[in-house]
């Protein structure tokens, strides 16, 4: 499963339904796997006033940077990412076959 698998299938949130890009769903599931794991996630006044969606707050995330994740961990998010596709019925796409 990959993300651009989620992006074109899966609206989210429930409530309010919409597809998002590959770079928003692995926001969402780093945020989602970094709780999981235990690291903290909060939500604070934006420092522009504007915010991620123009309400005027932001998400602050723990340490982590993409770079920093070891191949466990990538294992694991992997692992998270395809559970939750699966229980949201995202299919596998086929890859297209090397002309």
């Amino acid at each position: 499963m990959s993300l651009e698998d989620l992006a074109l299938q899966l609206p989210w949130p429930p409530a309010n339904p919409a597809l998002h890009g590959v770079t928003w769903w692995w926001q969402m599931i780093i945020a989602a796997f970094d709780r999981l794991k235990g690291s903290e996630c909060e939500l604070a006044p934006a420092i522009d006033g504007i915010g991620f969606d123009g309400r005027g707050f932001d998400f602050v995330r723990g340490e982590r940077r993409r770079r920093q994740l070891n191949n466990v961990e990538i294992g694991e998010i992997i692992e998270y990412t395809n559970a939750f596709a699966a229980e949201h019925g995202v299919k596998r796409r086929r890859e297209k076959a090397a002309a």
